[in-house]
C-alpha cells in the first residue's frame, strides 16, 4: 500500500471505505453504519484492516472514524487475517480492495501536487510585487549593522 506522508489519515480512511465500497459494490453508507449483515461486516473489516496497514493511528481513533470500539477493530482485524488464510475468494476479494485503495490514493497525488505547486506559485509572484520593498529593507538593515558593528567591537574591548 502507498504511504505519502502529505496524504492525511482521515483522506486514507475515506479512501479505503471506498474502496472497499467500489470492489464490492456495498454502498459507503453501509460500509460504515450499524447493521452486522455478512456482507456489510466483510467490507467494513478489510476497510478497518487498510486503515490500521495505512496509517499510524490508534485502534481507538480507527474504532471513533467507523463509530466502533477498539475491540471492534481488534476483531476486523483478527478476523481479516484469519480469512485471508482460510478462503481464496476473501483474499482475492481483499487484494482487489488493497490494489483499489492504491490506485485511489495514487490518483488523489497529481492533485496534492498540483496544489502544492499552486501555492508556491503564489508565494513566488507575490515576492516578486514586493521584491523592490524586500531589497530596501535588507539594505537599511545592512546599514544599520555596519553602523552598530564598530560601537559593538569597542564594548567588546572594553
Amino acid at each position: 500500500m502507498s504511504s505519502k506522508s502529505y496524504i492525511n489519515d482521515y483522506v486514507r480512511f475515506r479512501t479505503a471505505v471506498q474502496a472497499a465500497s467500489n470492489i464490492t459494490g456495498i454502498k459507503k453508507r453501509h460500509i460504515l453504519g450499524q447493521r452486522r449483515l455478512r456482507h456489510y461486516a466483510d467490507a467494513r473489516h478489510m476497510a478497518m484492516q487498510i486503515v490500521r496497514q495505512s496509517t499510524r493511528l490508534k485502534l481507538t481513533k480507527i474504532g471513533r472514524l467507523f463509530d466502533r470500539d477498539h475491540s471492534t477493530v481488534i476483531h476486523a482485524t483478527n478476523s481479516v487475517k484469519n480469512l485471508i488464510g482460510i478462503s481464496e475468494n476473501y483474499r482475492d476479494e481483499f487484494n482487489q480492495i488493497v490494489n483499489e485503495y492504491d490506485r485511489l490514493i495514487k490518483d488523489l497525488q497529481p492533485d496534492a501536487i498540483g496544489v502544492i505547486a499552486d501555492c508556491v506559485q503564489s508565494l513566488i509572484d507575490i515576492s516578486d510585487n514586493y521584491k523592490d520593498e524586500f531589497n530596501e529593507i535588507v539594505n537599511e538593515y545592512d546599514r544599520l549593522m555596519k553602523d552598530l558593528q564598530p560601537d559593538a567591537i569597542e564594548a567588546i574591548v572594553e
